[in-house]
């Protein structure tokens, strides 16, 4: 089967190469800018000419790009020859550009030097004001791009790009930050085209004034790379471009913001931002204990663990300094934050656990803890782009925390009031530690004079851990024999580890052909891991009766060696090799009628090669393995009518093996309760993935319809088998293969604005998944384990029709959530759970007194969880009066947060071992008094 797979490849290389054709074709393109300021000039005309200024084309195609012009002349001989660029515009001096083409070779494109044009000096002319009032249209499509027309949206002083974001049509903010438009996710958020805090759209998102925003685009964006190499070398980024208004282009803006109010509950912010057209430095800083909630009323929604687990104190701050070339062919970007955190949380647990036997087990945990966090992190980037593509970057993160926690934990075989106690366990437990991570890396690309490219990267990261727990638990177990276990532990563990990477790739884009990549990326890494464990109970005078208190060591080291829990103390170090050999092949085609088709082929092979030292109690080893893996995967991508229809398919095959340390043959009861084991026969897993989508844009610009589906079939995966003790209640995890997990998923987004205006807005999101989970799970005593085997069906949909209209805006919305899971072999009864919601938001600017209205209320529902304190309602109402001062530049908000007092936490999860309801503390209701005030100063422009 292998030696077919391998001719049927080889029989595709040979059959690429054979097939290409000279192109009798190449593309010019160059750059047009301002001599004196380096920026774009709009309405040029281009005209190519040859050496003795005979015309071959007058009115070469240009436009207006990411900051500069660019002309292109896509049909151009592939023949040597002299050749005279003329462009000319009617404010500035005509200026041209001697080229002599030469070493074409298998070059697609030949990018030209940049052409500067000087301001012709003109006469002053003073023209009367005129005053015009277009009617604003919300959204334009132009090509592939929307245009969101920020003006065209109401909202109230002190809004932010948040605010200004959710209320674009077809755009969805999650709490973490990251924007979805038409159920595709934005890769980057950009201001002026350019990166803004890399990664962190928060930044952004929470502190830009909206009033600073013209117009915000959406689109796909060729990478400076693929610019770089004049082809599509990496696939187009998905970006969500914020342009600011001509005024805020240069100059200062910022906000402060502080408030305060009951139970204590305060919060305070600063934002400030520097910038010109090449350069730009941010400040900003935020202290808060409401969770970090810049925006207390937005969709009405609540309950995401980003803002609702714990009530956290957070003091936060950081900054930004970017700058670059004025012909962009360098560019560097600092960011530094550190942030200090306290965190309290509260959770309760309840979980059903489904036995091979038909038997149920319940149980019921309880945890609060208290921790303080302290983060930095630094990251530094660069580029370089002459004749090679140079870049790096330099990050470093540094995390430290420590806290107390206690929890109990109880379980039961009879109901989910455990009347009938099993086992029961108490803790106790201080921790201590921090992380450190340096990472480096450098990659340095070269085209070469025949078309062909070169690349070479390094990659280096080092991270390091040090931990230590204190902690004292009380376990007792009823059993035919009542036992009670005492254990006053000390935890010291520390780890390392290294990453060593090289990688050189040469490509070879052939004329009206694929472009073949060869990579070759040898990776090293060590990995060193300890963790000693004492019992301090073992020794003389700390037993239960002494009491002793939680961090409290003994001080004779003879003492320590004497109550090392040898069965639970591991030394592990690691050593491996990857030796990874990469063919791609990529063929992309485009036809001026707009249709665009993008093939991409991938093949992997990775040669691993691990060496590990072991040591655990008994267990002193030395063993190695080598293995093979295999990741091979197609894409395939086709865009048509006008780019108004795009449709991707994707399939992979993904390999890997277990982890070596899974492979250990240990034992692990440091919590009696719980025992862990490895298991030396692991099997490599494998998952077959494939999925579709289909966007279209109907009919008008702001109509727009998506589908997708995605089916994924799992081979070996390593499941967390367990066996259960019904006389003791001891659970033992072992890690086993199974086979038989597959799941289906599909979604349907639908948008549209229409009415005057678009005025009203519609949209819906539905997706529905269907789960077939395999576990291992026995009971203890049986002759073997049983697979338990679970269907689970998710339907999902999320509805909203929204109204907006100058000083009034109104949304209804509703979203539910249905979960069915069953048993394949009746092991439990069929559960049906479902969370749903409905409510609507409003908001009005009373123009008379400036005073705005904006409220929410929402009715949350949960039904099928199995026990009437989860089964609940709970109707939350938040409202927010904010009224402008000193012409918008002050604000102040009076917020009034869970009106009713319903705010909860409550999560659900089910697998093929059991379902699990878990309830977490969340921030109580609050009334806050906010003010806020805005500034900026925009020099005027020569």
């Amino acid at each position: 089967m292998q030696y077919n797979f391998l001719k049927t490849f080889a029989s595709i290389l040979i059959l690429s190469y054979a097939t290409q054709s000279w192109c009798q074709s190449v593309t010019l393109t160059g750059q047009i800018k301002n001599a004196f300021t380096r920026q774009a000039i709009p309405d040029v005309t281009v005209t190519l000419m040859r050496a003795d200024s005979t015309i071959i084309q007058d009115s070469v195609m240009s436009m207006v790009l990411d900051g500069y012009t660019i002309w292109v002349k896509r049909d151009m001989p592939r023949v040597p020859q002299k050749l005279i660029i003329r462009v000319t515009h009617p404010e500035f001096e005509t200026a041209y550009l001697p080229y002599d083409l030469k070493k074409i070779g298998r070059n697609r494109q030949i990018d030209l030097p940049v052409i500067l044009m000087k301001r012709k000096v003109m006469k002053e002319i003073t023209l009367k004001e005129a005053v015009i009032r277009p009617t604003r249209i919300k959204m334009v499509q132009r090509g592939d791009t929307i245009v969101y027309d920020a003006m065209a949206f109401n909202l109230p002083r002190g809004s932010m790009l948040d605010d200004l974001v959710r209320e674009l049509p077809g755009a969805e903010l999650k709490p973490n930050g990251e924007i979805f438009v038409n159920g595709k996710k934005v890769d980057y958020l950009v201001l002026n085209s350019r990166e803004f805090f890399r990664g962190n759209n928060q930044v952004m998102l929470r502190n830009l004034p909206y009033y600073t925003v013209k117009d915000i685009k959406v689109y796909n964006r060729t990478t400076d790379f693929s610019a770089y190499l004049g082809r599509e070398a990496e696939n187009k980024d998905f970006v969500m471009d914020v342009q600011l208004k001509k005024i805020y282009r240069q100059g200062y803006l910022g906000n402060v913001e502080a408030g305060y109010g009951t139970y204590d509950r305060y919060m305070g912010r600063a934002f400030a931002l520097r910038f010109t057209d090449n350069s730009r430095i941010t400040l900003y800083g935020n202290m808060n204990n409401t969770n970090d909630t810049s925006s207390p009323v937005d969709d009405g929604q609540w309950g995401d663990a980003w803002d609702t687990n714990g009530v956290k104190k957070q003091n936060m701050v950081g900054g930004e300094i970017f700058w670059e070339s004025s012909d962009r062919s360098f560019c560097n970007g600092l960011k530094v934050m550190t942030a200090h955190t306290v965190v309290d949380t509260e959770s309760q647990t309840m979980t059903q656990s489904f036995l091979a036997d038909g038997s149920t087990n319940f149980s019921r945990s309880q945890s609060i803890s208290n921790t303080k966090e302290k983060n930095v992190n630094v990251y530094d980037y660069w580029q370089v782009t002459k004749k090679w593509w140079v870049s790096g970057d330099i990050s470093f993160d540094h995390n430290s925390r420590h806290g107390n926690a206690s929890s109990t934990y109880t379980s039961s075989l009879t109901n989910i009031t455990l009347p009938d106690t099993l086992s029961h366990r108490s803790s106790q437990q201080y921790r201590d530690g921090h992380n450190n991570e340096l990472t480096l890396t450098a990659n340095a690309t070269r085209k070469l004079a025949w078309g062909d490219e070169v690349t070479f990267s390094a990659k280096y990261k080092h991270a390091s851990s040090e931990h230590e727990l204190f902690g004292r638990n009380i376990t007792s177990q009823r059993g035919q024999t009542p036992s009670v276990d005492y254990r006053h532990e000390y935890d010291k563990a520390n780890s390392q580890e290294n990453d060593y990477g090289l990688k050189v790739k040469y490509t070879v884009p052939f004329l009206n052909g694929p472009a073949m990549s060869l990579i070759y990326n040898p990776t090293h890494r060590r990995i060193s891991d300890c963790d000693n464990l004492f019992r301090l109970d073992r020794l003389e005078g700390w037993s239960i009766s002494a009491n002793k208190p939680l961090r409290l060591l003994p001080s004779i080291a003879s003492m320590m060696a004497s109550c090392i829990d040898l069965d639970n103390t591991y030394n592990y170090k690691e050593a491996a090799t990857d030796h990874i050999l990469t063919l791609n092949i990529n063929q992309r085609s485009s036809t001026g009628k707009g249709t665009k088709r993008n093939v991409e082929f991938a093949f992997p092979i990775t040669l691993t090669h691990e060496r590990v030292e072991y040591t655990r109690g008994l267990i002193d080893t030395i063993s190695s393995r080598n293995y093979t893996v295999l990741n091979p995967g197609l894409y395939y991508e086709s865009i048509w009518k006008e780019e108004r229809y795009t449709f991707r398919a994707s399939t992979s095959f993904l390999t890997s093996a277990a982890n070596f340390l899974q492979l250990m043959p240990f034992r692990d009861d440091r919590n009696p309760l719980i025992v862990r084991e490895g298991n030396p026969n692991l099997k490599q897993s494998w998952i077959y993935r494939t999925e579709t989508s289909l966007s279209m844009r109907l009919r008008s610009s702001s109509q727009m319809l998506s589908f997708s589906a995605a089916a994924n079939i799992y081979g070996n995966q390593i499941a967390n088998g367990f066996t259960f003790n019904t006389t003791t209640g001891v659970c033992t995890y072992r890690p086993e293969n199974v086979n038989g997990n597959w799941e289906l998923k599909s979604d349907v987004n639908y948008s549209i604005s229409f009415g005057k205006e678009q005025c009203f807005k519609l949209e819906n999101r539905a997706n529905a998944a269907f789960l077939h989970s395999v576990d291992i799970a026995s009971v203890d005593g049986s002759t073997q384990a049983t697979l338990s085997k679970v269907n689970t069906t998710l339907v999902n949909d999320k509805a909203s029709f929204s109204f907006s209209k100058q000083e009034l805006h109104m949304e209804v919305f509703g979203s539910l959530i249905f979960r069915h899971t069953a048993s394949a072999l009746d092991i439990f009864k069929s559960i049906n759970a479902s969370d749903f919601n409905y409510g609507m938001n409003a908001r009005y600017v009373f123009p008379l007194f400036k005073l705005t209205v904006q409220t929410d209320i929402t009715m949350y529902s949960r039904r099928g969880y199995g026990s009437s304190e989860f089964n609940t309602n709970n109707l939350i109402w938040n409202a927010t009066l904010s009224r402008p001062f000193m012409k918008g530049k002050l604000v102040i908000y009076a917020d009034l947060i869970d009106i009713l007092h319903n705010r909860n936490n409550t999560q659900y999860a089910v697998n093929a071992q059991g379902r699990i309801v878990t309830w977490q503390r969340s921030m109580p209701s609050y009334a806050m008094l906010r003010v806020q005030w805005r500034f900026n100063y925009n020099p005027k422009r020569k």
